[in-house]
């Protein structure tokens, strides 16, 4: 028996994904307007943020967790939601794990040696000012844009680290802030997140952070 194909409903604009690039595109656009459908493979939504309830009860995150104070985008959003946050636990000794040696220190500094802190310091320097110099314009438009995006930061690094141990903790601050090997983010790419922050060294940073968006409904 021939059965008549269910319509699909119509709508201006059709989001895929309901992460919350995707959600929120969705509701700017409602509120812009127009008509909208968001499609989502999975049976929630969220996308990279999610939480777990543990046998007894307490729910951990296991996605996104964390937003800092200088994210004021998405803290008006919570306000906006009636949500609310939670402060990152940061007390007690930070552990290091650098060359194979177990390095404890307290403080944002890694208890390296002072040579190394100073090269640390250096290269924090440059590229917060290599930040701030693309934060002013979309990055795109810069004019050193395809220059440094066709450099990685392992190579940027390479370039301009003259101690071993800072040139390691850079890599392991680009698997930290970016879940990824120095050498498969470009430098433009770094730069455009450290715009957004206050440092490079702000951004490893637990002070005044605060967690989780599985909390905040996205979940």
């Amino acid at each position: 028996m021939y059965k008549e194909k269910k319509s699909q409903p119509d709508a201006d604009v059709v989001v895929v994904g309901a992460g919350i690039a995707g959600l929120t595109a969705a509701r700017e656009l409602k509120k812009a307007g127009y008509s909208v459908i968001v499609l989502e493979a999975r049976d929630r939504v969220g996308g990279r943020t999610a939480g777990h309830m543990l046998q007894n009860g307490v729910v951990v995150e296991i996605g996104g967790q964390w937003v800092g104070p200088q994210k004021t985008e998405i803290l008006k959003l919570i306000d906006q939601l009636g949500l609310e946050t939670f402060r990152t636990h940061a007390e007690g000794d930070t552990v290091l794990i650098l060359n194979g040696e177990r390095i404890r220190f307290t403080g944002n500094k890694p208890a390296l040696p002072q040579s190394s802190r100073r090269e640390l310091d250096r290269l924090r320097v440059e590229l917060d000012t290599l930040a701030e110099s693309l934060s002013v314009i979309p990055p795109w438009k810069n004019k050193e844009a395809v220059q440094y995006d066709h450099m990685s930061f392992e190579n940027w690094l390479n370039d301009h680290a003259q101690d071993e141990n800072a040139l390691n903790f850079y890599r392991f601050i680009s698997r930290n802030l970016y879940s990824a090997e120095s050498w498969e983010m470009s430098l433009l790419q770094v730069l455009t997140g450290l715009g957004s922050t206050e440092s490079i060294e702000y951004s490893i940073s637990p002070d005044g952070s605060a967690g989780g968006p599985h909390t905040l409904g996205w979940g």
